[in-house]
């Protein structure tokens, strides 16, 4: 079941969220600003526009092996790559 992210009342979370998510960004802020021009996207664009621009979280070696497990674990739940980055 797909989580509808809440947004923060906190101005850095909410940066965060936009910078390292376009679809983040497309859905919870654009749509909203510009209800004129809507960009609907369904599931593959999603992934193809997600993976174009996406920002890289940055990690140390010692953790990234943890980081891959649990996107894999995300992943396999059903949780698309553009809703694994709304925390």
């Amino acid at each position: 079941m797909k989580k509808t992210p809440i947004p923060s009342t906190n101005w850095e979370v909410e940066f965060e969220r936009i910078k390292n998510n376009p679809i983040y960004f497309i859905e919870y802020y654009w749509n909203k600003l510009h209800n004129t021009s809507i960009v609907n996207l369904n599931k593959e664009e999603k992934q193809k526009f997600f993976d174009k621009h996406k920002g890289a979280p940055l990690l140390r070696m010692d953790n990234f092996i943890e980081y891959l497990d649990a996107e894999k674990k995300r992943k396999e739940s059903g949780i698309e790559d553009w809703e694994i980055l709304v925390k």
